[in-house]
């Protein structure tokens, strides 16, 4: 297609009036370039086609739509060249039809947005998540607490009876009673200490010389009473003698 600088049409081929369902009698002559444009296209060609056709002399791949005579719209793609022909300025525009691209382009908005979407999604899923472990946590540490205070209880009340005129088999059972509930203690301690390890606290621990068989005799004396169904059999050898945290050694 050829137009005038003004946009007027020129000369234009029969591809490009089937394209737009009109005859070329009623284009040449009788209608500008800007007025086969949608509205937006309109605007576009007075604020930026124009100017820049004239500053630089061409434009390419430019995408705009043109007005079917039936009233719908066609996407295409233009290029342009700006020229002079017996001392008058003409346009030179060539065109082609672009519903492809223009599928493919909302193919790709689709997309974009789809996988803004899903970022969205999984970055919500990621916040739960960390708010969960977070409450587990704090969960954790309120419970562990808590359950000092009934320990504190039944030590007392076992420190108690072995104060009192006990047989050797009750007398080792309340043994027992205080160290399993000192071990109770212990491990809540641990839960605590494991609540503030995933805080970003870290873990602490207490070095103190120790017998280590003594410490394993210990542990295995409170599993025995746990299952007396089973035999423990306690082997060692060599000194025993360390520095370690026992209460997590055990």
């Amino acid at each position: 297609m050829r137009t005038a600088d003004d946009g007027t049409i020129l000369r234009i081929n029969r591809t490009f009036c089937v394209w737009l369902g009109r005859t070329a009698e009623s284009l040449v002559g009788q209608r500008r370039f800007q007025d086969l444009l949608t509205m937006g296209g309109r605007m576009f060609h007075q604020t930026h086609w124009s100017p820049l056709l004239r500053m630089q002399g061409s434009i390419s791949e430019v995408k705009l739509e043109i007005a079917h005579a039936d009233g719908t719209t066609i996407p295409i793609v233009l290029n342009a060249l700006r020229l002079e022909e017996g001392g008058a300025k003409v346009h030179d525009i060539a065109a082609f039809v672009a519903r492809d691209r223009d599928r493919y382009e909302q193919e790709l908005l689709k997309s974009r947005k789809r996988l803004e979407e899903l970022v969205a999604e999984a970055t919500r899923l990621r916040d739960d998540a960390k708010d969960r472990a977070l409450f587990a946590e704090q969960m954790i540490g309120i419970v562990s607490h808590d359950l000092r205070n009934p320990l504190s209880s039944i030590l007392m009340a076992s420190a108690l009876l072995g104060t009192g005129q006990l047989s050797v088999r009750e007398q080792r059972f309340v043994t027992q009673i205080g160290r399993a509930t000192e071990r109770a203690n212990r491990l809540i301690g641990d839960l605590l200490d494991f609540t503030q390890a995933r805080l970003g606290g870290g873990l602490s621990i207490t070095l103190e010389p120790i017998d280590l068989h003594e410490a394993v005799a210990a542990s295995l004396e409170e599993l025995r009473l746990a299952h007396p169904e089973r035999t423990l059999v306690h082997v060692h050898c060599g000194e025993g003698t360390c520095s370690v945290d026992e209460s997590r050694l055990a």
